[in-house]
């Protein structure tokens, strides 16, 4: 380093002292320790630029060691003293590098053990010890070319005969306290690896919980929620091994008591229940659901039930389920609908009726019970809906000799007219509002939105075309887009309209999780899936309509888009044929409901009365 360079860092340091408003006694002493320390770089023929914390633990050791040889001892306040260097040193490598101390690969780590330590409520000087001491575990790790994930009890057993080899050659002879200084740093590096490992000192970690931590890191989970579940994986294996219970017999009974174990343990530990007591408690059953799941797919399945009414409900239920496919040749949304009901009504009815003797005997009386208790919250259109249902069971029964006669036509609702009601949609300025509110959340959630009420707006599609649209779908090359209609099952194509390509691509590039899923709408949240149901889609318009300040009365789903679009191609002038082949409709006449938005239009070719308007002093 040359000379002039030395005065060059000088200068630029004496001018960010006077900015920073010191006072001149106290610049002074911050240009001299400079000044030493760029002419020790020169000797070394090291740039100031490149110089590390290696380089400058260095040359505060040469000083300290300078000093004891002229004074025969250590500093009497060697943290005083080293301060009158790195005040300094500090801001002239700040000032060379942009940043001091330089970013580490381990600063990340130590922010979510931070985190993670004011969530267990450590006071603040205790984390603060204790994220100190974990950034030398790190670095010693790190020089080892080790993970600290990997760490296992004989490194940690080196690093601390490595640490007081350093305080010893830092103050000579053993700590006073030995015992308490082993202690300071051991709870800090056990802290640590059990936010880390989820468990320290480790036990016998089973394959199931590995395989476990596995399944968490495809389904997107960050790191913290991992090591929760991890942790909280193994405490319930442990737990089962005490009460020999194997894991895969475990249920919903030894989650119950496993969580009432663990409330004991952390009343007794903290003296009170948690702040939040549901989320406390959900933090331990979500992450055992999921465990369980993962071991065996078929422990969440309801148990066979022990009782003969039970067992009789259970065989009328399969029986009708049966009788819709191969009698009625229904679908399987269908099946779930009516098979809900089913059992909504039988377990309505009570034990003492699900008797084969007893029940042979149903009459009008108990369906009267039946809807006055289940009908009464329901709009018209869900009571046609359940009366329907219930008149298909009731078929059923009657049909397969569990009933003695037909009550079918018993059951009477309320009588819905083709077409008697206006569809709901939204308005030209609600679709812009709506969208214009959701391209300005550049979030990845924002992209994925827009993008598919981009394509709701633009082609009318039904919700599970977009949630079950895969990217084999979208042909690039050709610029158009194969949809798989819900309803119809038919294959069309529709064009890819450049709006709708940037949205998409724009979507894919910055915001799709990475996942081997086909699907090309994904849960931004973990795990990172499609959406389990159509009715997810509903939810993203409902956020998106609270952002955006509409509040319209009813009803506004996907089917909104679908007929505000099909409005706007009437009145365009689109032909009826082609909307109905946008929209996947096989008749035309499935279209015809559309036309009852067109209220303009029937306006214009509406008759006046016969005989003109009567006025109001007119008369026979």
């Amino acid at each position: 380093m040359a000379a002039k360079s030395v005065e060059y860092w000088l200068d630029r340091l004496k001018g960010q002292l006077r900015r920073e408003q010191l006072a001149a006694l106290s610049i002074d002493p911050y240009l001299r320790v400079a000044r030493h320390f760029l002419l020790h770089l020169q000797k070394c023929n090291r740039e100031v630029q490149s110089v590390g914390p290696s380089d400058l633990q260095m040359y505060l050791r040469r000083q300290r060691y300078r000093y004891q040889r002229r004074y025969g001892r250590l500093p009497g306040c060697l943290k005083n003293w080293r301060s009158q260097y790195t005040g300094s040193l500090h801001r002239l490598l700040r000032l060379a590098q942009g940043q001091w101390p330089p970013t580490s690969p381990d600063d990340s780590m130590l922010e979510e053990f931070a985190t993670d330590l004011a969530a267990r409520g450590i006071h603040l000087p205790v984390a603060r010890r204790y994220r100190l001491h974990a950034r030398f575990f790190l670095e010693y790790l790190r020089n080892r070319s080790l993970q600290v994930r990997y760490v296992k009890p004989n490194d940690v057993a080196g690093y601390f005969r490595v640490a007081l080899r350093i305080y010893q050659r830092k103050k000579p002879g053993l700590p006073r306290r030995r015992a308490c200084w082993r202690h300071t740093r051991r709870q800090a590096v056990y802290s640590l690896l059990r936010f880390v490992q989820s468990e320290w000192p480790p036990s016998v970690c089973p394959a199931s919980c590995e395989r476990f931590r596995d399944y968490l890191e495809e389904a997107g989970y960050n790191q913290q929620a991992i090591r929760l579940r991890v942790r909280v994986a193994r405490q319930f294996v442990v737990y089962l091994d005490k009460r020999c219970t194997p894991l895969r017999a475990a249920g919903s009974g030894e989650i119950a008591d496993f969580v009432r174990t663990r409330l004991v343990r952390y009343r007794r530990r903290h003296g009170r229940l948690p702040g939040n007591l549901e989320g406390w408690r959900s933090s331990y059953t979500a992450a055992l659901r999921g465990f369980l799941r993962l071991i065996n797919p078929c422990w969440c399945l309801p148990r066979p039930p022990t009782d003969a009414a039970g067992q009789f409900r259970v065989e009328i239920i399969e029986g009708y389920k049966r009788w819709l496919v191969d009698v009625r040749g229904l679908s399987e949304a269908t099946l779930r609908k009516n098979g809900g009901e089913a059992e909504r009504f039988l377990s309505r009815l009570g034990a003492d009726r699900l008797d084969p003797g007893a029940f042979v005997h149903l009459g009008v009386a108990d369906i009267d019970a039946y809807l006055s208790w289940r009908l009464p919250i329901l709009r018209r259109a869900t009571r046609y809906g359940v009366c329907d249902c219930l008149r298909s069971l009731l078929n059923y029964l009657y049909s397969a000799s569990l009933i003695s006669r037909d009550l079918a036509g018993e059951v009477k609702g309320p009588v819905l007219f083709h077409n008697d009601e206006i569809p709901r949609a939204f308005t030209e300025e609600q679709v812009a509002s709506l969208l214009a509110i959701t391209r300005c959340d550049r979030s990845a959630k924002g992209l994925r939105d827009y993008s598919m009420l981009l394509m709701l707006a633009t082609y009318g599609l039904r919700a599970g075309e977009i949630v079950h649209l895969r990217l084999d779908d979208i042909d690039w090359r050709a610029d158009r887009i194969r949809i798989q209609h819900s309803k119809t099952g038919v294959e069309a194509f529709v064009p890819l309209v450049a709006p709708v390509g940037e949205a998409l691509l724009k979507y894919l590039q910055e915001a799709r999780p990475q996942t081997p899923r086909r699907e090309v709408f994904l849960r931004m949240r973990a795990p990172i899936c499609p959406f389990q149901t159509v009715s997810a889609l509903h939810g993203v318009i409902a956020t998106r309509m609270k952002q955006a300040g509409i509040a319209p009365r009813g009803r506004h789903g996907t089917h909104a888009f679908r007929f505000a679009r099909a409005h706007s191609l009437l009145q365009a002038s689109v032909s009826l044929k082609s909307i109905s082949d946008l929209l996947g409709h096989l008749r035309t006449a499935s279209t015809e409901s559309y036309l009852r938005l067109a209220t303009d239009n029937l306006r214009s070719v509406s008759l006046d009365i016969p005989g003109g308007p009567i006025s109001a002093g007119s008369g026979p």
